[in-house]
């Protein structure tokens, strides 16, 4: 049966001990929201201030689950798009700001390009070495380069996805690992779903020292992790049509068969996209 605000929105937020950011992501976000979305907030476990804050915003769209135990991102973001109302689902970080066209341009590009996952270009701010706000480069991803743009890194923001429900649902939801984003949107482009990415940023993205993706033993775990390996090197097999020793492997060395597949494969690609793929290929290459 139908939701009912087909075209509203169910925004999804994990919290785990946020004091310090929570209050600018949750007014950001609702700031964006039309009436009748929701923002679903799942307190993971907290152990500082956050639930006293979250508390504090008054607007009916917010709606709070408690949690516990250390669920996780991937586990509170499962429960959270069981718990939502709408038929369209969006991601936010509670460290993140959304600006305030993010929405309405999102939904503007999954119907206008018949999208499954749509995610907006960022802007960073808060990094402790160049302080000053900066962008990423700001262009489109187009379905047909999405995968890609995958086989080299993840250039689509955790923060800004927004997908329909019955893609999320197809997919399984998030598995439990280190990269869960990544392993997602990889699976979606191998089930033939389109990913966009628009080149209009729609989320300031914050850096910090307590972010689990600088974290050393997050590295560990993502460099041992199988199911993003084995999803990954599926994808580099599909694109790239060889199977490769090392094309399971995030970090790709310099001169390798996979580095310069993916190299000739970059090479053909318009202009604005190939900077894109170089230079995410330059982050994630080593000698």
């Amino acid at each position: 049966m139908p939701r009912k605000n087909a075209d509203s929105i169910s925004v999804l937020m994990p919290a785990k001990n946020a004091e310090s950011t929570i209050e600018l992501a949750i007014k950001s976000t609702l700031l964006a929201l039309g009436n009748n979305s929701e923002l679903l907030i799942l307190l993971d476990n907290c152990t500082d201030s956050t639930e006293l804050k979250v508390n504090k915003m008054r607007d009916s769209r917010i709606r709070i689950i408690k949690s516990s135990e250390n669920l996780g991102v991937a586990k509170a973001l499962n429960l959270l798009a069981k718990e939502a109302k709408h038929d369209i689902l969006a991601r936010m970080d509670a460290d993140d700001v959304t600006l305030p066209w993010r929405f309405v341009l999102q939904r503007r590009a999954l119907r206008a390009w018949k999208a499954d996952i749509v995610f907006p270009s960022h802007l960073v701010f808060g990094d402790p070495v160049s302080p000053r706000m900066r962008p990423s480069i700001w262009s489109r991803i187009r379905p047909d380069q999405a995968k890609l743009a995958l086989c080299v890194s993840n250039p689509f923001i955790h923060a800004g996805a927004l997908l329909t429900r019955e893609v999320f649902q197809n997919l399984g939801g998030y598995s439990e690992c280190p990269a869960e984003d990544y392993d997602l949107w990889i699976r979606a482009t191998l089930s033939n779903y389109k990913v966009l990415r628009t080149a209009t940023p729609g989320v300031l993205v914050r850096l910090h020292k307590s972010q689990v993706t600088r974290n050393p033993e997050w590295e560990k775990k993502l460099s041992k992790d199988t199911q993003l390996s084995q999803t990954l090197a599926s994808l580099r097999f599909t694109v790239l049509g060889v199977k490769l020793k090392d094309s399971s492997k995030i970090r790709i060395q310099i001169g390798s068969k996979l580095y310069l597949l993916l190299l000739e494969h970059i090479r053909c690609q318009p202009l604005l996209f190939r900077v894109v793929l170089s230079r995410n290929l330059r982050k994630v290459s080593y000698e």
